[in-house]
């Protein structure tokens, strides 16, 4: 499995790879990585649970219970916070309206992931990989195993940290005359 380097875990709530990344490839033969991602996963759901009135903590619980998902299908976050609107006006539940939302992002996940020849299994790393509801949508949406390293939100930090420590031994050593 690919292990991606991105530089917050926060920002990068949905399973795509490479540098900017927020989860792990697919565990099968060809192992490279996608440029791009969907950052801003997690703070989209942050707005939207703020605006439906619930907490973050209850956000990925309330979307297992959802039992007619309303599908949220803007990319950009200004309309889908106008379509969350809708669904309140429209009477649709909270547990619909995330479930939705969890939906939505599987689908977008799961056009990227397209580029690498996705396997049977994932790994979701970041800070909404915490959310039991996203997991569920995208084993759902992709027909894959997902699995989460323990301290998954952590993952994303480290690999940035890895990254900037091999910059920085690379411009050590060009500045002492070695190549590397």
């Amino acid at each position: 499995m690919l292990h991606p380097i991105c530089g917050d875990a926060e920002r990068h709530a949905v399973p795509t790879m490479n540098s900017t990344a927020a989860a792990a490839a697919s565990a099968g033969p060809r192992k490279r990585g996608v440029s791009h991602r969907t950052a801003g996963s997690g703070s989209f759901i942050v707005r939207a649970a703020k605006y439906l009135q619930v907490d973050m903590s209850k956000v990925g619980e309330l979307a297992l219970n959802a039992e007619n998902p309303q599908p949220i299908s803007s990319i950009c976050a200004v309309l889908a916070e106008s379509e969350i609107i809708n669904h309140v006006s429209a009477g649709v539940s909270v547990e619909d309206i995330l479930g939705g939302i969890y939906d939505s992002l599987a689908s977008r996940a799961g056009l990227l992931l397209k580029r690498v020849n996705l396997g049977a299994e994932l790994t979701f790393i970041g800070g909404v990989a915490r959310q039991r509801g996203m997991i569920k949508a995208l084993e759902q949406r992709l027909r894959v195993k997902v699995n989460l390293p323990e301290h998954c939100e952590y993952v994303c930090a480290l690999g940035a940290a890895l990254l900037g420590l091999s910059r920085l031994e690379k411009a050590a050593a060009t500045s002492a005359g070695v190549t590397v």
